[in-house]
């Protein structure tokens, strides 16, 4: 039996994680992620922009095997101060350190990695991270605190649940990639497998929100999120990766 990422946190201690399959393209005006895209910003789809900014990842041959490859878009705006590259590492499954009864399996189908790449709309220097440092909860660093190659920030994939982190990575042994996928035809069969009832609207739409928002979980009230409150729990445990996440960036 296969268990969904928002199962492993609340399997780990009652908790949650976000996993998805990708599936048919769902009409935008279905989902209220669209409807949080506020009219000022655009969705672009350029790779060459996109593969310009990309992280580049050290993955184990674990991780290798089950990664399906980055999908991305460019998000700009005149009322933000970076333009935003959103970056999507979509992987086959999870399989997790084991099973201590049914409700204790960190194992699922499907997972969805986000990484967020901020750059000076008018030099086109790369500033800022912000992406996926525990189970969808942010973490936050500048450029200047974390190892880059040129615009491209360099990060680890933390095993087995692929979120990322960036102390003492070797740059040498990272995978750097000519390829991003097309977030804008991806998005919609994303959201209709089973990702827009965890991922809060505008996050991915309007990704300037999460410069200040601490997780990526839908929210019942403000940020407000049992997932979030479950994960945040979780790390305070040391359970489930803690020890391999960025501490010190971790936004709550």
């Amino acid at each position: 039996m296969s268990y969904t990422r928002r199962d492993v946190l609340r399997g780990a201690a009652g908790v949650a994680a976000g996993s998805v399959a990708i599936g048919t393209v769902a009409a935008q005006e279905e989902y209220d992620h669209w409807q949080a895209q506020p009219d000022h910003v655009s969705l672009v789809y350029d790779e060459p922009t996109l593969v310009s900014y990309a992280p580049r990842l050290v993955l184990s041959q674990e991780a290798r095997e089950k990664f399906r490859g980055l999908w991305g878009w460019t998000a700009t705006s005149q009322e933000y101060d970076h333009d935003h590259h959103v970056y999507v590492a979509l992987y086959t499954h999870q399989d997790g350190l084991g099973t201590i009864g049914q409700m204790l399996s960190d194992s699922h189908l499907g997972d969805t990695e986000w990484y967020y790449v901020l750059s000076d709309p008018e030099t086109g220097e790369t500033q800022q991270v912000i992406y996926d440092a525990y189970h969808w909860v942010a973490g936050r660093q500048n450029a200047s605190s974390i190892t880059m190659d040129g615009e491209h920030p360099v990060a680890s994939v933390q095993d087995p649940w692929h979120f990322y982190a960036h102390q003492s990575v070797d740059a040498d042994s990272a995978t750097s990639f000519d390829e991003v996928n097309d977030l804008t035809e991806e998005f919609g069969g994303l959201l209709s497998n089973g990702l827009d009832e965890s991922l809060e609207p505008g996050t991915v739409t309007d990704p300037a929100t999460m410069q200040a928002r601490t997780h990526w979980w839908r929210s019942a009230v403000g940020e407000f999120s049992t997932d979030a409150l479950l994960a945040s729990a979780v790390y305070r445990l040391g359970w489930v990766g803690a020890d391999q996440a960025d501490s010190s960036a971790l936004a709550f």
